[in-house]
């Protein structure tokens, strides 16, 4: 039997800078050519994402089931393990490749001076020299931005309205950049902002708490372990295409299935 909703929602209001929707307008708005050096610079499995909306109340009561040292969902008969493998398996980034060492110093240089500002850009700057059609970017350009909006709205957000510092150096040699645990580092940033998350709510003052990283990894990796019976999702690798060649009225049903299994005793 499922305990009342305040054991598995704070009462806090909860803040999220994770927008698939940002992410996926993004790139549904690229130009082939801008298309293709996504793919060369090999991050083309990105480009697969369509927009899929995750609903925060799911989020945030995964979480509350997520045990963050073990790594993994705890139910009362099952349990399910996450790792950097996961990640890999849902979004193709590279895995197990050089650990990706965070440094926001010089990462920060690099952006100030390559772009040629005083401070780093919103997440909009790099968004829109994207979709502008007045200037035409050069391939490094055109990874980077993208890069740093996949990052910052989809697969690392956090708080603030621009990129975290701490991951933008990797731009400096953008053909290296495969060669960087990417999995990894989204996967230890997903944590991360887990347990922030968590622990944010068990201050009683706080009347709004942040929940960054990777939502769409989270619940995928969850639901990944759920049998819907009709609704099945395809046994594709990577996942982002199992769930790209879903319908939208499939996915639909697919997250409606959960909310009514988790939800079914509340009140919508």
């Amino acid at each position: 039997m499922w305990q009342k909703q305040s054991t598995y929602f704070p009462t806090c209001s909860t803040f999220t800078r994770y927008s698939g929707k940002f992410f996926s307008g993004v790139v549904a708005g690229m130009c082939p050519r801008y298309q293709n050096v996504i793919q060369t610079y090999g991050m083309g499995y990105l480009l697969n994402f369509v927009r899929t909306e995750v609903p925060l109340r799911l989020v945030k009561w995964l979480a509350s089931r997520f045990d963050v040292p073990s790594s993994e969902f705890q139910f009362e008969r099952k349990f399910i393990p996450m790792t950097k493998y996961d990640i890999h398996n849902i979004l193709d980034l590279p895995v197990d490749g050089e650990p990706l060492v965070s440094d926001p110093e010089s990462g920060r240089d690099f952006i100030l001076s390559h772009f040629n500002v005083s401070s780093i850009p919103p997440v909009s700057f790099f968004a829109n020299k994207l979709k502008s059609t007045e200037v035409e970017l050069s391939d490094e350009d055109i990874f980077i931005c993208f890069m740093i909006v996949a990052l910052s709205s989809f697969l690392c957000p956090n708080s603030s309205l621009s990129p975290s510092p701490k991951y933008l150096h990797i731009f400096r040699d953008c053909s290296s950049l495969c060669n960087y645990d990417l999995s990894g580092y989204v996967y230890e940033w997903l944590l991360s902002s887990i347990k922030k998350f968590k622990n944010s709510t068990k201050v009683a003052s706080k009347r709004s708490v942040t929940f960054g990283g990777c939502h769409y990894a989270f619940v995928v990796c969850y639901l990944d372990q759920l049998n819907f019976g009709l609704h099945s999702v395809p046994d594709v690798k990577p996942w982002i295409l199992a769930w790209r060649v879903c319908s939208h009225m499939e996915l639909l049903l697919l997250v409606l299935e959960v909310y009514r299994e988790i939800f079914s005793k509340q009140r919508w």
